[in-house]
């Protein structure tokens, strides 16, 4: 796959977070998804945000500004309510939805945003406007057709991402 091959919506909505979180990404499984010609659920944006400057509150509004219809999925203000974080070091996660495409922008630390850290092999992969880049895992496991492992978020959100890949990619062999 290369960047002439990501929709120009992604690009768009990527670079218009970008003007308030430079660092943000497009990551994960909407891109391998892409890449493998599969049906593709959202499109996960990640912001590498510690919150030094503020709150997720803060965070929600700059991302309002560009977004009005943003809602709210989960933040960390609500986990020690019971609601459970998709991630470690997610401080909140928020949905978009425009022109056909499902955006989740997950608002997390440097770990969360850091795609070596990410739980599945075949899911280390990102776009950060300018170039893709695939961890060594990823390209491994997308030759070796595996879903492999390698960080482990939670046992139950584990078995059921691994359930969705498997239907998704019923060719790969689970591995952990």
């Amino acid at each position: 796959m290369e960047v002439k091959d990501i929709p120009d919506a992604w690009k768009y909505m990527l670079h218009k977070i970008q003007e308030v979180f430079p660092q943000a990404i497009i990551a994960g499984g909407c891109l391998r998804d892409l890449q493998n010609g599969k049906p593709i659920k959202d499109v996960d944006i990640f912001i590498n945000d510690d919150l030094s400057n503020g709150s997720i509150s803060d965070t929600k509004t700059e991302l309002q500004i560009l977004m009005p219809e943003l809602i709210t999925v989960c933040t960390n203000e609500y986990s020690n309510q019971g609601v459970s974080l998709m991630m470690r070091n997610v401080q909140g996660v928020f949905r978009y939805d425009v022109d056909g495409n499902h955006y989740e922008i997950i608002v997390g630390s440097t770990e969360a945003c850091d795609i070596n850290h990410f739980d599945f092999g075949i899911c280390q992969i990102k776009y950060d406007n300018k170039e893709l880049v695939f961890t060594d895992a990823y390209e491994q496991d997308t030759k070796n057709k595996v879903i492999r492992v390698l960080n482990d978020h939670g046992h139950e959100r584990t078995v059921k991402r691994i359930a969705r890949m498997q239907a998704k990619y019923p060719d790969f062999t689970v591995v952990q």
